[in-house]
């Protein structure tokens, strides 16, 4: 009827089944053409369920089990569904030295030992490293691969485990060699160098636990994520995220490889809790630019209005130097290293000491400035980097000079001032609110993601 292929994937024998499986693994897809006039929509129906195989990828199998016998299509008491049953794992009481676990972490780790493998949502600054550590701890003896994608999650991340005790090795920022591994060995390796080890077959059996942090990069079928889960054969795998994407291939992707939600812990629960601070949103409007209400090119726009938009660029620096001037430490966050080295520029004609740092910036003055921040021995810096997951303790301000419409990315952004401290209690968010078509439509859609967050807003933007 159903037989498991690998850790990856799952094979139906009954051709019967085919069609119900098939549309239990369907969604939505659409995509947009030029049209006469303007650009058409279309939508079409697709599905993770290969007729020509009979293969899905294996995170469905609970779904499709439960969905057939739902529709009773198999019979709940036969013996081959006793043999797809998940192999049964010792898992020890988690441990981690002077770390107590919250209830809500303790609710997703027993998600863990009913289903081995899912994934976890809850928000930047909440302890998703700590529940990674928790997960080993939980079977010491195993030998963990733990998947990032830049090298400042890398560096933190090993950092992390290294103090708590753990013989960690890291796969990436140069290193591109795996030493023989002993029980309880953790790898912590980028996705980029991984996916390009010229032996990396040879590792299919070698990892007991694989935990993917941010893991809402697994989006379709054949990006690095999806091919080094193919290859590697741990049947515990587990993805860490602050944010899971709305489209739904990309979600599907997300439980096709990794596995269904195992539980979540929201924003507002993190807020009334105190483990994360509540942002507050500050509004600044941009005065209008009537040269600029005639371009009708989104890339155009961006640029005159935004990367070199001489007015705006200004009001992000003088509300860095504003909050600066009461002792609060800032991060702007840019998406191209043109407007960062802009934004650098100005601060330093208008007395600001700023610091840019980008993808080029070499790993290691990305610990040190990071650290810099942390201690307040510096106050700005300007990043088109530090999107996600890099935790950064004290810091007080964040400023989205980027604009962009996308909730992950307008939360991602956010996360990295919402831990909070002995000494930080508040962080403030600051947006602009932009006059012209298609910039002005991203402000109200990231406006829709404070309000549904219920985070308070003020502002000049807030008072017209």
């Amino acid at each position: 009827m159903i037989e498991i292929i690998d850790a990856a994937y799952c094979k139906v024998t009954d051709r019967s089944l085919y069609e119900a499986v098939r549309e239990i693994l369907s969604y939505k897809s659409e995509y947009w053409t030029e049209g006469r006039f303007h650009k058409e929509r279309h939508v079409s129906t697709a599905s993770f369920f290969d007729r020509k195989t009979g293969e899905f990828p294996k995170g469905f199998l609970r779904r499709v089990l439960e969905e057939l016998e739902r529709k009773k299509l198999i019979d709940p008491t036969a013996d081959w569904l006793r043999e797809l049953e998940t192999p049964q794992y010792f898992f020890e009481e988690p441990r981690l030295r002077d770390i107590t676990l919250r209830s809500d972490q303790y609710e997703m780790l027993q998600g863990l030992s009913n289903l081995h493998r899912g994934y976890f949502k809850a928000p930047t600054g909440s302890g998703k490293t700590i529940l990674a550590l928790a997960i080993r701890s939980m079977m010491p003896d195993s030998k963990t691969l733990i998947l990032t994608h830049t090298i400042d999650l890398l560096t933190q991340t090993v950092q992390e485990f290294r103090r708590f005790g753990a013989n960690t090795y890291e796969v990436g920022g140069g290193r591109k060699e795996i030493p023989d591994l002993q029980r309880g060995d953790v790898v912590v390796a980028m996705v980029q160098t991984f996916i390009n080890l010229p032996d990396i077959i040879d590792y299919k059996d070698t990892f007991d636990i694989v935990i993917i942090d941010e893991c809402h990069h697994v989006t379709d079928t054949t990006g690095r994520h999806a091919n080094i889960l193919k290859v590697i054969g741990s049947k515990l795998r587990v993805g860490l995220t602050a944010t899971v994407p709305k489209d739904p291939k990309k979600l599907m992707a997300l439980e096709g490889f990794i596995g269904p939600m195992l539980g979540e812990f929201t924003v507002k629960e993190a807020i009334e809790k105190g483990v994360i601070s509540k942002p507050e949103i500050e509004w600044i409007s941009v005065p209008q630019q009537d040269d600029l209400l005639d371009i009708t090119k989104y890339r155009k726009l961006y640029e005159k209005a935004i990367v070199t938009g001489r007015t705006r660029n200004r009001l992000v620096i003088e509300a860095a130097i504003r909050h600066i001037d009461q002792d609060r430490s800032v991060l702007i966050v840019v998406k191209e290293v043109e407007h960062g080295k802009i934004l650098r520029q100005l601060a330093e004609a208008l007395g600001l000491q700023a610091r840019f740092i980008s993808g080029d910036t070499s790993s290691k003055i990305r610990a040190d400035l990071k650290q810099a921040l942390e201690e307040k021995q510096v106050y700005c810096v300007i990043a088109t980097i530090w999107k996600e997951g890099v935790n950064i303790k004290s810091l007080d301000v964040v400023i989205n000079a980027a604009g962009g419409m996308s909730e992950i990315a307008t939360l991602q952004s956010i996360g990295r001032a919402l831990r909070v401290t002995e000494t930080k209690k508040k962080i403030t968010i600051i947006d602009f609110v932009d006059a012209y078509r298609y910039l002005n439509h991203h402000a109200i859609m990231r406006l829709r993601t404070y309000v549904e967050n219920e985070w308070a807003m003020h502002g000049t933007a807030t008072q017209k």
